[in-house]
């Protein structure tokens, strides 16, 4: 997979055409010659909404070995979820490597992501390395899109979204500025509506569910207003996230006993979170006061021993609540297992007392006084 170059280790294969230092690199030899490999390097996230035109210059270096490897550099306009192709190649690179230039401008008006492919057929591989990855843009003016005002500023609502916030807790958003001429103007909105009253820099929402916020903004003697093209997304949420119960396995102890694991869950409110476990003979089953097994557990791993029947297949689900507000995550993911005894055998429903005495009955019938 891609790593830096140093910590393969390899040098920079990238010096002879401008590369220094480090380089970012795929070298199938550090991975012991797989037998194949399919390894994407991807960059950040870049805003080429602003841009007229946008240039991604890069040093390259790579080398094949008889055809078995393959070697692709993509971009995305969606995060990743569709690709367009701007280089392949399937042979090697002059000595030392090449100094590439793609043309961008098509691209522009959007965010995109760029990807860096090398794909192996074969254990026979040489490698890819890469370095001085610059992506430029013109942008022709600091004005917003769509804006003739020059007194208008650029507008950045801060903090950037999504987040989740604690349910009933006030959260506060600015709306930050560049450039422009004030007095300045505020109008925030709630999913494309305006809020009444919010006319101010700083806004502070106390709200439920999920919501986009954003903040229109007017400079001196402007008639139109410019805003942050991407409005910050808030999600209160009053429960812990919480994947549930992970694992349930035989104990293999005398006691009929099974052995629930999970991750641990992550408050959004103040916390701390406990767990509550939920138990049935029947799969699917809703959980309930009437199921409940035990609850307040401060930990990831539980063993239920509550009187089980040996090989009777138990259905567990566990729930991640918030102790700061008593809310559960209800989530239904649910795992089974049936208790057996030590190597498979049969285990016991609870400890049996099978023979006791305290000798202060004054009867000594049960036991023989043996001489050696």
């Amino acid at each position: 997979m891609w790593n830096r170059s140093d910590l393969i280790p390899a040098s920079n294969r990238t010096t002879g055409v401008g590369g220094t230092g480090f380089s970012a690199a795929a070298d199938p030899d550090s991975a012991g010659n797989p037998s194949g490999w399919d390894t994407e390097l991807w960059s950040p996230t870049i805003d080429l909404v602003l841009a007229n035109s946008a240039t991604l210059t890069y040093a390259s270096n790579f080398q094949d070995y008889s055809g078995n490897g393959d070697i692709w550099l993509d971009i995305s306009t969606d995060g990743g979820a569709g690709w367009t192709n701007l280089r392949t190649q399937t042979v090697d690179d002059p000595t030392g490597g090449t100094f590439e230039t793609e043309d961008l401008t098509p691209f522009v008006g959007h965010m995109v992501t760029l990807r860096w492919r090398y794909l192996v057929s074969s254990s026979t591989a040489w490698y890819w390395h890469i370095d001085l990855v610059q992506l430029s843009a013109e942008v022709s003016s600091s004005c917003f899109p769509g804006s003739s005002c020059p007194n208008n500023p650029m507008v950045d609502v801060t903090p950037d979204g999504p987040l989740t916030v604690c349910a009933g807790e006030d959260f506060e958003l600015t709306a930050a500025l560049t450039g422009g001429t004030g007095p300045f103007a505020y109008a925030w909105q709630r999913d494309g509506s305006d809020i009444p009253g919010a006319i101010a820099p700083i806004y502070t929402p106390a709200d439920t569910g999920v919501h986009d916020y954003s903040c229109l903004v007017q400079g001196d003697g402007c008639s139109d207003w410019v805003t942050d093209p991407w409005a910050t997304e808030l999600s209160w949420r009053a429960e812990p996230f919480f994947d549930g119960v992970d694992s349930v396995t035989d104990a293999a102890n005398v006691v009929c006993s099974l052995d629930l694991a999970w991750l641990p869950a992550t408050p959004v409110c103040a916390g701390p979170v406990s767990y509550s476990i939920y138990r049935s003979e029947t799969s699917g089953f809703t959980p309930g006061p009437a199921n409940l097994v035990d609850e307040g557990i401060g930990v990831v791993t539980y063993r239920d021993s509550g009187s089980l029947d040996p090989g009777t297949e138990y259905f567990y689900v566990v729930r991640s609540v918030d102790a700061s507000n008593g809310a559960d995550d209800g989530n239904l993911v649910e795992l089974s297992a049936a208790p057996m005894g030590p190597g498979g055998g049969t285990c016991f429903s609870a400890w049996l007392s099978l023979f006791a005495d305290d000798f202060e009955s004054g009867e000594t019938g049960a036991w023989s006084s043996v001489a050696p």
